[in-house]
């Protein structure tokens, strides 16, 4: 009787060289104590962000804005991290908590990105204009302009149609 071949090993990501220690990793848990602490450190900014885009107020948005976009990054890396590991092995537990935590950390940036369109949509065409023509932010001009027109279109009065429907 003919011997089955033997099984070939299966292919595994190499995690290590991003993060080394898989879900356990001291580096990853430090990238994400670090990623909270600006988070809330981007809060703490968010509630004390000038209301006018004058020129010392327009240098204030410009650092919070490149913060922020800082933080989207880094999250995004362990976003991605977090989802390799669960994907590597779905048993592990660890791999679940980092997931999870990651998922409260998005949701704090989520708010901060709410902070932005918010303050983007009501900014008159002059002053948002002044600020995307910025060195520092004109590289990133048109994600900005979609975060203002998602603002407008989320804050718009014929979006809140549930509105009336109460009345």
């Amino acid at each position: 009787m003919p011997t089955a071949p033997a099984p070939q090993s299966v292919p595994r990501w190499n995690l290590e060289n991003l993060f080394a220690g898989g879900s356990a990793s001291t580096a990853y848990r430090a990238h994400l104590d670090l990623l909270r602490r600006d988070l809330e450190s981007a809060e703490a900014q968010a509630s004390s962000l000038p209301a006018k885009l004058d020129a010392p107020g327009r240098q204030v948005w410009i650092a919070w804005i490149l913060s922020f976009q800082d933080l989207a990054q880094r999250l995004e890396s362990a976003e991605s991290f977090a989802a390799c590991l669960t994907a590597a092995d779905v048993h592990d537990d660890a791999a679940h908590g980092c997931t999870a935590e990651v998922d409260l950390l998005a949701s704090r940036w989520l708010g901060l990105q709410t902070h932005l369109e918010s303050f983007a949509a009501g900014t008159a065409d002059a002053d948002w204009q002044r600020l995307l023509d910025t060195d520092e932010l004109r590289p990133i001009s048109f994600a900005l302009d979609e975060v203002r027109r998602l603002g407008r279109e989320k804050m718009a009065p014929d979006r809140n149609g549930w509105r009336r429907s109460w009345r």
